[in-house]
């Protein structure tokens, strides 16, 4: 018989599948459940892999059948190899939800309230158990502390310092220098409770704090660095939000005019300073950082994964109304091309 041909019993069902592979495995008395997690507790991993399609190929019952069997398994064995499957099963199967939330998310990120959204979605689709209410819960505790830095006359030089000391001095929020390439440095919860990240996502962390404490940061997204700015100030996050001076941002646009193509990086690179980058860019590039994390590593897990984050780039794409640099709907461009900004999409920012 055929794999496909092999049926896992229904709950209320008593007898196993006619199959001679899982004959071999008569039910015990308690019922159905219990043969269920005998078959998944098999040394053999083609028998587990057969039971594991067959329980997750209805999607309307999917979800309770494995709440189910995870609740009996770990009442028996928590450690066991049962329930160590029925946990990875039931973690994608939330997954899978959280990309339909995401892709829906996608469609629209015009608004800071919109991209802060699509961040945290971003963070349950690398993982449905994130800390979100923690996370979301330290961006109002820093928020209240800014506001308490500030003083009654404020200006944007106050605001920057304000935002640098509470996030970067007591927060300790800075890059990550020691594993930049760490996927984890993208996903916004992450970044909060660690303390640690890359520009791209420490400058939206300095964006959602600043919101909440009234301040309105905008987001430079320059050749090969992100910055944010207060005002006419530029500070940079990646660097402990340290303020970015006049002869610092002339050696960015230098460096960027030392390029093959230098007018046209010097170019973007002045453009980039007077212009915020907007929200929905930023999430796309957010989203480029992580296709080229996993595309970079080796085996076929990594590779899915790579997969699909290239869906949610062409989620994004799909929301972009067109405009210069921006590809047309439905077409997404390999990574390796130049961004909207004229950066260098392979570069993680």
């Amino acid at each position: 018989m055929k794999p496909g041909g092999r049926r896992i019993p229904d709950f209320h069902e008593t007898p196993l599948p006619a199959s001679p592979q899982l004959q071999a495995h008569p039910a015990p008395a308690q019922g159905t459940n219990a043969a269920i997690l005998k078959l998944l507790g098999d040394e053999d991993t083609s028998t587990v892999r057969l039971v594991m399609e067959q329980l997750l190929a209805d999607p309307g019952t999917a979800l309770p059948r494995i709440e189910s069997l995870l609740q009996e398994a770990s009442a028996s064995d928590e450690t066991g190899p049962a329930a160590k499957e029925l946990r990875r099963a039931l973690r994608e199967l939330r997954r899978g939800d959280r990309f339909v939330a995401l892709r829906r998310r996608c469609a629209r990120i015009e608004t800071l309230e919109e991209f802060e959204a699509f961040c945290w979605e971003l963070a349950l689709c690398a993982d449905p158990d994130a800390p979100i209410g923690a996370a979301r819960e330290r961006l109002d505790a820093w928020a209240a502390s800014v506001r308490e830095e500030l003083p009654s006359r404020e200006s944007d030089l106050s605001r920057l310092e304000a935002l640098r000391t509470v996030l970067a001095e007591e927060g300790g929020l800075r890059g990550n220098a020691d594993d930049y390439y760490d996927p984890r440095n993208s996903f916004l919860d992450r970044v909060i409770l660690s303390g640690r990240g890359i520009p791209i996502s420490l400058t939206a962390v300095y964006l959602f704090v600043g919101a909440r404490a009234g301040i309105a940061v905008d987001p430079i997204g320059m050749p090969g660095h992100f910055l944010a700015r207060i005002g006419n100030l530029y500070l940079d996050p990646f660097h402990e939000g340290l303020a970015v001076d006049g002869e610092a941002l002339r050696e960015m646009v230098k460096r960027s005019a030392t390029a093959a193509n230098a007018p046209e990086e010097a170019r973007h690179a002045l453009h980039a300073l007077s212009h915020p980058m907007p929200l929905a860019l930023m999430a796309r590039r957010m989203v480029v950082n992580l296709v080229n994390i996993y595309e970079e590593r080796e085996g076929e897990e990594e590779k899915a994964t790579s997969a699909r984050w290239r869906d949610v780039l062409r989620w994004i794409e799909e929301g972009l109304e067109p405009h210069p640099g921006t590809p047309r709907k439905g077409k997404s461009r390999p990574p390796q091309q130049q961004d909207d900004e004229g950066n260098e999409e392979g570069d993680m920012l």
